[in-house]
């Protein structure tokens, strides 16, 4: 015999046969609305804590940038001479003779200044932009032509002084994005590195990259005699070299070096390459310093011309630097510029903008801020009014519990046939 159970209305011995609804708790729903809650927070972007980008000048004057929209051209006493202004520019680059400055943005538009008198040259900017969140800007070491790459799939080539397009390389849609790319001395070839460290070459007049087979990491280079390029051998950011490669044959390179991380890297006049980065420490055993070296490709290890002493914040590793003056050039994430006499560790100049820092981190914080406190009053009041419905339904159910309308008994019933 088995128990069984029918429900009938209080007083009444007619089985019930109305429906019965079920409802989400209202501890559930509120603990979903508060997981909401908690991370509406999460909303923006935070400003980037890097050390921004300089340009030592062969004359030392130097470039800085000193807002967010802005850099300046200062003299070698750390006086502005000027101010070029750009949008959300995420990349630089000055002619290796210092006469032309190109500021290439997010938003797709590249912007070139004379140096010497101010002239804005020209600015590409067509709609929509061909180039989408700009990656890298590089001149050829002749200064008659630059290219450009975004994160996409394309890196472009432009006429310095048109502003005409020239040339490109260009993957498949969508194969792969261009991290940094550069141009040989005459601009008439050029290599690239994608966004999983695969090195290519290209004829800007083709368009279509050719792998090499050696990987690697941007910013990448030639030097100033075209016989090689050279760019990170890794982004691990902790254990890196740079590696160059032989013009001759792109299959060949060697790994000059060691270092924790290479935050600048530009050839010399000379053939080789100057680096600014944090000598390598294994972990655990100290504080990686930042050193300045120049890398010569027919070496294997750098000649290392200044390491900052423990502790120091005043050379960044993004710092510019003169293997013959002896002068470096630094910028650190709150936009304080330094000049600094590596011979001695002497600090000749500083240029403190870190009120515009600090006003960018406002506005920042407010424009960061505000859809996740729009989202968090709505999640408020979808709660209040939950509570309030929640509350006035227990108080319906209790008065009809009160005058019996809808009570209920359990009838126990015996089967007797099994």
């Amino acid at each position: 015999m088995r128990p069984s159970v029918r429900l009938h209305r209080a007083g009444d011995r007619t089985p019930w046969r109305g429906t019965t609804r079920y409802t989400l708790g209202m501890p559930k729903v509120t603990g979903f609305l508060v997981c909401i809650l908690m991370t509406a927070t999460a909303f923006g972007t935070s400003i980037s804590r890097a050390p921004r980008p300089t340009a030592l000048l062969s004359n030392g004057e130097f470039l800085a940038q000193d807002s967010f929209a802005s850099v300046t051209h200062y003299d070698g006493a750390g006086r502005a001479i000027r101010t070029y202004s750009a949008d959300n520019w995420p990349a630089m680059a000055v002619t290796a003779d210092g006469s032309i400055l190109a500021m290439a943005c997010r938003d797709g538009s590249v912007r070139l200044y004379q140096l010497r008198t101010g002239t804005h040259l020209w600015t590409n900017s067509p709609k929509p932009p061909e180039l989408l969140g700009v990656q890298d800007v590089s001149f050829a070491a002749n200064g008659k032509s630059l290219v450009v790459c975004d994160g996409q799939d394309r890196a472009l080539v432009f006429d310095t002084a048109s502003g005409k397009q020239i040339g490109a390389a260009r993957f498949p849609a969508a194969q792969s994005g261009v991290a940094s790319a550069a141009l040989s001395p005459d601009g008439t070839s050029g290599v690239l590195v994608d966004a999983g460290g695969r090195v290519y070459s290209f004829d800007p007049t083709v368009g279509t990259p050719a792998p090499t087979g050696v990987r690697g990491a941007g910013p990448i280079r030639y030097s100033s005699d075209g016989r090689y390029v050279a760019l990170r051998s890794a982004n691990s950011g902790s254990s890196e070299s740079l590696r160059i490669l032989d013009t001759a044959d792109m299959r060949s390179f060697v790994d000059v070096g060691r270092f924790s991380y290479i935050g600048h890297m530009a050839p010399s006049p000379d053939g080789s390459f100057r680096v600014t980065a944090r000598e390598f420490v294994a972990r655990g055993s100290g504080i990686a310093r930042v050193l300045c070296a120049v890398c010569d490709p027919t070496r294997s290890e750098p000649r290392v011309l200044w390491t900052a002493p423990p502790q120091s914040r005043t050379l960044e590793c993004k710092s510019d630097f003169d293997p013959q003056s002896l002068v470096g050039v630094s910028t650190d994430f709150r936009l304080i510029t330094s000049v600094i006499d590596l011979s001695s560790g002497r600090t000749l100049v500083t240029i403190d903008n870190s009120a515009n820092y600090a006003a960018a981190v406002a506005r920042s914080r407010f424009a960061n801020q505000l859809p996740g406190l729009v989202l968090q009053a709505v999640v408020v009041v979808v709660i209040v009014i939950g509570a309030i419905v929640a509350v006035a339904r227990l108080l319906r159910l209790r008065a009809r519990r009160g005058s019996g309308a809808r009570c209920f008994e359990v009838v126990p019933i015996h089967r007797t046939d099994q």
